[in-house]
């Protein structure tokens, strides 16, 4: 092959790759706000949790989502070891990473409750709850679900394993709150919340996402409470909170982040 095939192999690979990248930025979202946030505030407040320290577990766990960093295209948006894009082992290994930061940050004697620690917990939750939604992909590490687009992220795709979801992540927060001399404050009925949840947004569309006002509805009438807006958290790729990013995300770039950060990147986060 001459100089002019190899140059035009490489420009159809870049251009192949940047459309990839394209479609992997979002694709990195699993479950949408009215799990991240809206659940995992219900749930929170359920286990004793103030409202105050549910919103920020919850937001902690919503913002890791949308919480890129201050240096340059390394943000968190698109780090695969953040949003359970991985097999099953490796992600194991990773969520009993995250708990045990959470239980090492926890200081039930801080007056607010350690906010690090109830942040550290949040961003537990997001991996915890992820896993329900991307580990059932073929090569998730690399492409995640994006030929399947939002429509895993809605607690309607796929009911009995968001039931399973929520019921994990209720025992974590129950066991979190016991650090905090929490106990549960009433019964919780997970099958009547997502059901209601379920409810109010019935129809998985392929790049929609659910409303998060439905599932802010279902939450107050379960709690008989105002639920508080989200806080947004920025955080580095090393999870650590941070001021908001200075830089714009480059598709490009941020499909070989997460390239990186998967496969060579490992042994530097812990």
């Amino acid at each position: 092959m001459g100089r002019r095939g190899i140059t035009a192999v490489a420009a159809s690979a870049l251009l192949a790759l940047t459309l990839l990248a394209s479609v992997q930025v979002p694709a990195v979202q699993a479950f949408s706000a009215d799990t991240h946030y809206y659940l995992t505030y219900c749930l929170c407040r359920s286990c004793g949790f103030s409202a105050e320290q549910s919103r920020i577990i919850a937001s902690a766990d919503l913002s890791v989502d949308g919480g890129g960093t201050d240096t340059g295209f390394l943000y968190l948006l698109n780090n695969p070891l953040w949003h359970g894009l991985s097999v099953p082992p490796l992600n194991d290994l990773r969520e009993g990473c995250l708990w045990d930061r959470a239980l090492a940050r926890a200081a039930p004697q801080s007056p607010a409750g350690s906010d690090a620690g109830l942040i550290a917990f949040g961003q537990f939750l997001h991996l915890q709850q992820d896993r329900h939604a991307h580990e059932s992909y073929f090569l998730a590490p690399v492409w995640g679900h994006f030929y399947d687009g939002y429509m895993t992220d809605w607690l309607a795709f796929r009911p009995g394993s968001s039931r399973a979801m929520a019921e994990e992540s209720l025992s974590y927060i129950a066991a979190f709150a016991s650090i905090y001399g929490l106990s549960n404050s009433t019964e919780v009925s997970l099958d009547l919340l997502i059901g209601g949840l379920i409810s109010a947004n019935p129809s998985p569309s392929f790049w929609s996402t659910s409303s998060s006002a439905a599932a802010s509805g279902v939450v107050e009438s379960y709690l008989g409470e105002s639920v508080p807006a989200p806080m947004v958290f920025a955080f580095s790729h090393q999870g650590e909170v941070v001021p908001p990013s200075r830089y714009p995300p480059i598709p490009l770039f941020s499909y070989l982040q997460l390239l990186y950060e998967q496969f060579l990147l490992w042994h530097a986060l812990w």
